[in-house]
């Protein structure tokens, strides 16, 4: 009789959590990813938690607003009528793609009809703009806001 073996072996972590990341813990909105986007905005840096915003539905998604990111991360900066730019994780920027170089970089009023999947940070938008594929970014990390 041959007896087989399985092992498996978890990972659970290589240091300390960075600074602004939750560990886990569920929010209100029921995120428990703990997912970081990054906020830019000239030579200032900031990052913000997606598991501590808010969520609210989004077609058939769930969504944190991209207005709330922005509120977030830079409040001083509402209502000033800056651009967003967006960057995911494998360095792919949506303003690179010939559909999306038009719509890019995007009006801040534009923001509240736009959200980011707080478990995989990628971007959803409001069907009714019609946004090519490129503005639907996977596992989006950076915003960048300009005057």
């Amino acid at each position: 009789m041959r007896t087989w073996w399985l092992a498996v072996v978890f990972v659970v972590g290589c240091g300390p959590m960075p600074a602004g990341v939750d560990a886990g813990s569920p929010d209100a909105g029921g995120a428990d990813a703990g997912l970081v986007l990054t906020v830019v905005s000239g030579a200032t840096t900031r990052t913000v938690d997606l598991a501590t915003l808010t969520t609210h539905p989004l077609g058939v998604k769930t969504v944190v607003g991209l207005d709330a990111v922005v509120h977030a991360t830079f409040p001083e900066l509402e209502g000033s009528g800056f651009k967003v730019g967006f960057k995911a994780s494998d360095g792919f920027d949506p303003a690179s793609k010939a559909n999306c170089m038009a719509l890019l970089p995007l009006a801040e009023s534009l923001l509240p009809r736009g959200g980011v999947d707080p478990l995989t940070r990628n971007l959803a938008w409001d069907d009714t703009l019609g946004y090519p594929g490129c503005m639907y970014v996977h596992d989006c990390t950076t915003l960048t806001l300009a005057p």
